[in-house]
């Protein structure tokens, strides 16, 4: 019996080589096709200079051969950002990748990694510089705390998501000393925002937008990030604490608030502010609408170039007046406007004077259907970025 299994383990050993030379066999059949094999290093690294690198990415999966030729080309070497297509990056590739000196890292939407493929890269990776982990549902806390040992991280975005608590943030800002961008977009983990932004005074772009609502000290706690330029806030309902933080952020120079309760307080505080060039504004009452127009045909003439005044509830014609003044008067100075959500507002006559006024903007977003009036807009601005 014992002899028997003997020579059936042979026969299988056997078999296997048979197979094995049969692969071996038509592969290299297969290999008069594959451009690796058939150009020399130099044309294929040629090849590889054509074609833009988010494309690489999927080439790693062709074979061993593609994957190994492409690691070791020069121009790989010469990228300092990884940006990847979400379906196809997992753990195990993303393993691959540590091995390769990135410092800025996109792994927006890769729902494949979980905490394995993190910690495997801030391990590989300490001197990472940009992560962006938006949208990475299978993350877990764990992968949040091993980032506090990256310390040169510099921007960081975690948008939607929900896997951390306040703590967790603030152990990042208190060890990360250089970070200068951090994107709260619609995560939990924000009501302590205190806490978060103790040791981030270096902080010079926050985005805070439809996270879990912060108390009002939390957002008093935003005035001690003194060098931001950047500012998203999104349902605040304490309007003299808005104004107390636009007021106290002297270098502020764009500024997004949306679905936040309005007063007086609030526009003149942007107003007031010396360097503000953009502003982002959704949601808000007729009345501040029309206020907000008045003001940016003041005192603020000219120098806010990157305008949106969207979403005014309930307009009637005396907000569109306004907006024709305003088009007029302030219509050559701006570089993009935004005018979405206004559609008992946005008529021809509206799109005839952004046609007219706006003589150096490049963007320009409008709901309305397409008709005579807005392909005129577009023929008459070919350069310009227009959305109906």
């Amino acid at each position: 019996g014992r002899m028997g299994n003997e020579g059936s383990k042979r026969r299988s050993r056997k078999s296997g080589k048979e197979r094995n030379s049969q692969s071996e066999s038509n592969s290299s059949l297969f290999d008069v096709t594959d451009p690796f094999f058939v150009f020399p290093t130099d044309v294929t690294k040629t090849i590889l200079g054509f074609i833009e690198r988010r494309y690489w990415i999927s080439f790693l999966g062709v074979s061993r051969r593609w994957r190994t030729s492409i690691f070791e080309s020069n121009l790989w070497n010469t990228f300092d950002e990884c940006i990847v297509k979400p379906w196809v990056l997992s753990d195990r590739q993303l393993t691959a990748f540590a091995q390769h000196p990135f410092v800025h890292w996109n792994l927006m939407f890769c729902n494949k990694i979980t905490d394995i493929g993190i910690k495997k890269l801030v391990k590989a990776h300490r001197d990472i510089v940009s992560l962006n982990l938006s949208h990475c549902r299978k993350i877990t806390e764990d992968s949040i705390k091993i980032l506090c040992k990256l310390p040169n991280l510099q921007h960081l975005n975690l948008d939607y998501l929900n896997c951390f608590q306040s703590q967790t943030l603030a152990s990042i800002t208190e060890k990360c000393q250089q970070l200068k961008t951090l994107s709260l977009h619609q995560c939990g983990g924000c009501k302590e925002l205190d806490t978060v932004l103790e040791h981030a005074t270096q902080l010079e772009s926050l985005n805070v937008g439809f996270c879990d609502q912060p108390v009002g000290c939390s957002i008093r706690s935003i005035s001690l990030c003194s060098h931001l330029v950047s500012l998203r806030l999104s349902q605040i309902d304490e309007p003299q604490v808005i104004a107390q933080v636009i007021a106290s952020l002297s270098e502020l120079r764009e500024l997004t608030l949306a679905s936040c309760t309005w007063d007086p307080a609030i526009v003149q505080s942007i107003e007031d502010s010396p360097h503000l060039t953009n502003l982002y504004v959704s949601f808000v009452s007729e009345d501040i609408g029309v206020s907000l127009f008045e003001m940016l045909m003041g005192k603020k003439l000219g120098k806010i170039t990157n305008i949106q005044i969207a979403g005014v509830l309930e307009p009637t014609r005396i907000l569109r007046s306004t907006i024709l003044r305003y088009l007029s008067i302030a219509g050559p100075t701006l570089l993009s406007l935004n005018l979405d959500h206004l559609p008992d507002v946005m008529d021809a006559g509206i799109v005839e004077a952004i046609d007219i006024n706006c003589t150096n903007v490049k963007e320009i977003s409008i709901v309305k259907d397409p008709s005579e009036d807005t392909r005129k807009l577009q023929a008459n601005h070919p350069h310009c970025k227009i959305s109906f």
